[in-house]
């Protein structure tokens, strides 16, 4: 043990333990931080499209915090308890951090289960007003109409609204009636 492991051990009260897996976490943090970079760097050299750079750069920024969060758990717990715990705060983590993506999920089952509404159908949901040209799992896409133009024509401007919406917002559709 050098001279400075135990000075820094001897201010602090550090167990050798924890030295040691402090030391072990930060060559980890770095490690994972160099393949990064030299995957991003490999991207860029390759040149193509800044779409193709973008979801470069997403992808492996997405990758690294996942493997922090693995990699540091498995330095840090010791016994199989510590590890449920750990895995039940990354998983609540995860539904507070994902709530919305999982809202609108469920709001896409509901659109597809109760049919409130078809592509073609013209809707009104909060303040939005349009024709429904699309439906996907996280959102719908109405092509605007009204807003700035006085009559109910299209501005040629299309709305993407959230799924979730449908549970928050009034939703109207003009194109059903009551039989």
């Amino acid at each position: 043990m050098s001279e400075f492991s135990k000075w820094f051990q001897n201010i602090y009260n550090l167990k050798p333990w924890f030295y040691q897996n402090l030391m072990l976490s930060i060559a980890v943090l770095v490690s994972l931080w160099l393949i990064r970079r030299w995957v991003l760097y490999l991207g860029k050299k390759r040149g193509g499209d800044v779409r193709v750079r973008y979801l470069w750069r997403k992808t492996t920024t997405y990758t690294y915090y996942f493997l922090i969060i693995i990699l540091l758990g498995v330095i840090w717990l010791e016994d199989i308890s510590n590890l449920v715990t750990y895995l039940g705060l990354v998983s609540a983590g995860f539904v507070i951090a994902l709530s919305d993506p999982i809202t609108n999920i469920a709001g896409w089952i509901f659109i597809f289960l109760r049919h409130p509404f078809k592509v073609g159908d013209r809707v009104q949901i909060g303040e939005h007003a349009g024709d429904v040209i699309d439906a996907r799992i996280f959102q719908f896409t109405l092509l605007e109409i009204g807003n700035w133009v006085d009559a109910d024509q299209s501005t040629g401007r299309m709305i993407h609204i959230p799924n979730r919406k449908v549970f928050s917002d009034p939703l109207a559709n003009y194109s059903k009636g009551f039989q």
